[in-house]
């Protein structure tokens, strides 16, 4: 089996036109072909690994199903199966119809599709955002992350993303945002549902900005951030300015919480009481 012997067979069956797509489809191009067909089919091994480097044209487009039968076929050694996945064009495939033993590479070399669904089911993989699947967001130019989408799954699984994501610094800072603001999730009581662990800086600043650290203010998620991140205290008042002049005008405050106001903000709030 060599490109030249095939190359002329597929020409003397069906001429230019079959010529013409099994240079882009040499999987699918030939399936109608009985004989030939099944020729392919039990000398897999060698057809692949011969016949794809031998071709010109960057990619193929062969049909998926077909696609995915190659890589997850236990009968192909790793290495064939990575020349026909190098032949794949990139944001092409979908993670879950690919077999553990490709599915990193497929991830790492950018074939699957960079959508909601896939990195929700990437990260179910492992449960966690892994270090190659990281580098897939970071990186990938099709990345599109949809609410809708996002919103089919079940309740604990958004949840565990959420939370799992929010303390994802490894993540880009503008795709950190854009999930966060798309998934449109908040901590309540972060003395009780969240340990953040050695967030950035700017992590936080985000998780303010998107209003994911609470759904409204409260005095946990205030002391939180004078604890650890002192920068952000008055971002967040001014972010959740409504609520915190809310809470602030309840007359039971000061007599269950005392003073809330530290001495450094009370400038802000003396600027916040004159606009109301």
């Amino acid at each position: 089996i060599n490109y030249n012997n095939i190359s002329s067979l597929i020409f003397y069956l069906g001429g230019n036109n079959l010529y013409f797509k099994f240079k882009n489809r040499p999987i699918t191009a030939i399936k109608k072909y009985g004989k030939l067909s099944k020729y392919v089919n039990d000398n897999k091994e060698l057809y692949i690994s011969r016949i794809l480097p031998s071709m010109r044209n960057d990619f193929i487009s062969d049909d998926l199903e077909d696609s995915y039968d190659i890589l997850n076929c236990d009968d192909l050694s790793l290495k064939t199966r990575k020349i026909y996945l190098d032949k794949i064009p990139n944001h092409k495939l979908n993670g879950d119809k690919i077999f553990s033993d490709m599915f990193e590479f497929a991830l790492k070399s950018k074939k699957i599709k960079c959508d909601t669904k896939n990195i929700i089911d990437s990260f179910y993989r492992y449960v966690r955002w892994f270090p190659e699947l990281v580098t897939f967001v970071n990186t990938s130019e099709d990345f599109d992350f949809k609410k809708e989408v996002f919103d089919g799954y079940e309740n604990n699984q958004k949840e565990f993303f959420f939370r799992d994501t929010a303390n994802c610094n490894g993540l880009e800072n503008d795709r950190y945002e854009e999930i966060l603001s798309k998934i449109e999730m908040q901590f309540s009581k972060l003395e009780s549902e969240l340990v953040i662990e050695n967030i950035s800086e700017d992590k936080m600043s985000i998780l303010i900005k998107t209003k994911s650290i609470s759904e409204k203010f409260n005095l946990s998620t205030l002391e939180f951030l004078r604890a650890n991140y002192q920068k952000h205290v008055i971002q967040y008042l001014k972010t959740y300015i409504e609520s915190y002049l809310e809470f602030d005008n309840n007359q039971d405050v000061e007599d269950n919480y005392g003073d809330i106001y530290h001495e450094n903000e009370k400038t802000y709030q003396y600027a916040m009481d004159m606009t109301v």
